[in-house]
């Protein structure tokens, strides 16, 4: 196994862009790009000085070679900063965010009962964090299960009542700041397998917020349930079910069992 150590020094990429030009600069940032997408693992990881360093040296890229230099470019809405209102996501139809630290994006998907929602979050620099509240603006779930800052992200779930949820996009470190693109990939009725991988992200993000509470004798059922229901329908190798593991390890760490 291939292990990556990737360490940066406080300033190092913001004090020399300057000395990157043109083709030099698109190979170097290309290059280390694939330093964190291809590696098997990667220990050691960026601290937030060290992701807004590199998210710095991705803006200065953007400013000399142009903002379709990191990808093409396609027809797309870009959702404001200051938005009073969230975003209306509907299907087929991407919309861009530029994000960091603090801020908080909302964007809307209006469902029936019963229907499966899928959604594809393509992280650009930064690894954010959604979360799902219901129409009566109860938090249904939290999906934050790719942290590599170039790899996308999944939020899948079913209504359980008609109405207009909201999608909330958080930057998960406070230093961090880039881009994302967010589409709505897939309605329809929800089928056996979607119901039970929602009520698994349910039933994880409860766990969750009760560990976060000092609670750990009641996270530590719903942790097991969700891992029970996420084995049985995807299999022992599946990412999420990784997930989930390391959630309940560290849940038994802070319980101290």
């Amino acid at each position: 196994m291939v292990v990556a150590r990737v360490m940066f020094k406080p300033g190092y990429f913001t004090s020399n862009c300057a000395l990157l030009k043109g083709r030099f600069l698109a190979s170097f940032l290309a290059l280390l790009c694939a330093s964190f997408s291809n590696s098997p693992k990667a220990e050691g990881a960026i601290d937030e000085t060290g992701l807004s360093d590199f998210n710095a040296l991705t803006c200065s890229f953007r400013s000399i070679a142009g903002n379709d230099a990191l990808g093409p470019s396609r027809e797309s809405d870009l959702v404001s900063q200051g938005q009073s209102q969230p975003a209306i996501l509907e299907l087929g139809k991407f919309v861009e965010g530029e994000i960091s630290g603090g801020q908080t994006q909302r964007f809307q998907i209006n469902l029936s009962t019963g229907q499966f929602a899928g959604v594809s979050i393509r992280q650009r620099g930064v690894d954010v964090v959604e979360r799902l509240f219901a129409p009566n603006g109860k938090e249904v779930a939290e999906f934050d299960d790719e942290i590599r800052p170039q790899e996308e992200e999944r939020a899948e779930f079913v209504a359980e009542a008609d109405g207009a949820y909201r999608l909330e996009i958080t930057s998960k470190f406070k230093l961090a700041a880039g881009r994302y693109e967010i589409r709505l990939t897939e309605v329809r009725a929800a089928t056996g397998h979607d119901r039970l991988l929602h009520e698994a992200h349910r039933l994880d993000t409860q766990s969750s917020n009760l560990v976060h509470a000092g609670n750990y004798d009641d996270a530590l059922p719903l942790a097991e349930r969700a891992l029970e229901i996420a084995e049985k329908e995807l299999g022992p190798d599946h990412p999420y079910v990784g997930h989930l593991l390391n959630e309940l390890g560290l849940l038994h760490l802070n319980k101290g069992t």
